[in-house]
Formats: C-alpha cells, sequence, structure tokens
C-alpha cells in the first residue's frame, strides 16, 4: 500500500477518509506492517511511525461492518468542526497562506518504484485556475454538467474540478469499481 509510505513521506499528522471502510483498510494495513516491525525488532519512529489522526467524512451506519465502526485514532468530522465551534475558537490566530507556501503535494503512483511528491504552491494553483478561466470562457453555464474522471492526486483533475467549483458546474464523479 503506497498509502503508508506517502503518509509517512510527506509527513502527515492528519489523514482525511471518505468511509470507515476506507479508514479501516488503513489501519488493518498499518497495524500489518507495525507487526512485522515489531517481530523484526525495528523501533518506533523512523521507520515505524504512529498512526495520524484520520478523520472520517461518512459515519458508520447499520451496514457498516464491525471492524470498520470503532477504529483507533479517528474523528468523525462533524464532531471535529464541533470543536472549532466552541467558546476557544478565538484561541487560535490565523495564518495567512504566502503565494509561495506549499498547498498540496500530489504523489506519482510509484510504479517505477516508491511514489514521487511534487510541492505544489499557492501561486501554481492560482496561476492554473486563472489559465483555465480563460480557456473556459463562455464554455461553462449553471446548467453544465461535468464527469470526473481523474482524480485529485492528477494535477490537471484537481484543477478542473477546482475551477468548476468556482463556477458552479455540477460535477459528477466517474466510479472506476
Amino acid at each position: 500500500m503506497a498509502g503508508r509510505y506517502i503518509i509517512t513521506n510527506s509527513e502527515s499528522r492528519l489523514v482525511f477518509a471518505s468511509t470507515p471502510e476506507v479508514a479501516g483498510r488503513l489501519v488493518r494495513h498499518w497495524e500489518a506492517v507495525d507487526a512485522q516491525a515489531a517481530a523484526a525488532n525495528v523501533p518506533v519512529g523512523g521507520e515505524r511511525p504512529p498512526l495520524p489522526r484520520i478523520v472520517l467524512f461518512d459515519a458508520p451506519t447499520c451496514e457498516t461492518h464491525a471492524d470498520d465502526s470503532v477504529l483507533p485514532n479517528v474523528v468523525n468530522f462533524v464532531d471535529l468542526m464541533e470543536l472549532g465551534s466552541g467558546s476557544n475558537k478565538n484561541d487560535v490566530n490565523p495564518v495567512a497562506a504566502e503565494p509561495d507556501d506549499v498547498a498540496t503535494i500530489i504523489y506519482t503512483s510509484g510504479t517505477t518504484g516508491v511514489p514521487k511528491g511534487v510541492m505544489l504552491t499557492h501561486r501554481n494553483i492560482v496561476h492554473n485556475l486563472k489559465a483555465m478561466k480563460i480557456i473556459s470562457a463562455g464554455h461553462y453555464d449553471e446548467n453544465t454538467v461535468h464527469c470526473a474522471i481523474l482524480p485529485w492526486a492528477h494535477a490537471y483533475g484537481q484543477t478542473v474540478e477546482l475551477h468548476q467549483v468556482g463556477t458552479h458546474v455540477c460535477v459528477h464523479y466517474h466510479d472506476s469499481a
């Protein structure tokens, strides 16, 4: 699973998962790799980073498998948002992003080795969106429906979808399953 490598390489402290099943696969993989490393006496840290906090968008339902209903280190997105709406929300001073700050890291699939991360800055993303606005001028309106076949891990897929959210285009996602 390239996910563990990417999470470790990017030094991610939060991982967002769409469903309990996705979170469960990550947790079980992480635990299996840890068990193998422990058996080989590899210490926790460096090669064995701890499981990051997982933010779950869709809460478990009655149809969720029992193994995915209660997972370690998982917080529901709704619960996280409620934490931010409490009385101490003013205790945090927001920091404005600078144009050359890293906004996202897009990883390759790793088909020829380990995945490689490409850091995109806010300036890069804004430039892409401005170019997309020029290219697509007059082609979209509120009745436009777009089928997204490229993942967000693809720079062009991310640019197109960000642009279309800004133009109120309805986006449908291709299900490869």
